[in-house]
């Protein structure tokens, strides 16, 4: 049985590269991370919503063929919340 994908998700005013160490030391883990557009090194008035870093994450885990563990450090967590509704409603509009 494969194992399956990891998704990290960094924290407020963090971006992906904060879990550069964490990857070194899973060389045999599919992992993956996501840079939040809430937190994207862009202008601040690019910069995107709660919401729009719940459909990221929920963009990266619905491309991943197979089973996915989403680990989301502090306020990568909120998402989580916003990312289950937005996964219902799109499961619904799928039916």
């Amino acid at each position: 049985m494969a194992l399956p994908t990891l998704v990290l998700v960094h924290g407020a005013f963090h971006r992906k590269e904060v879990w550069t160490r964490l990857l070194e030391e899973l060389p045999d883990v599919d992992a993956r991370t996501i840079q939040l557009p809430s937190s994207a090194p862009v202008s601040v008035d690019q910069l995107g919503s709660m919401y729009d870093d719940a459909r990221a994450v929920q963009d990266l885990v619905l491309s991943v063929d197979g089973p996915v563990v989403v680990c989301a450090h502090s306020y990568g967590g909120a998402e989580q919340v916003f990312y289950n509704d937005l996964s219902e409603h799109d499961a619904k509009a799928a039916a």
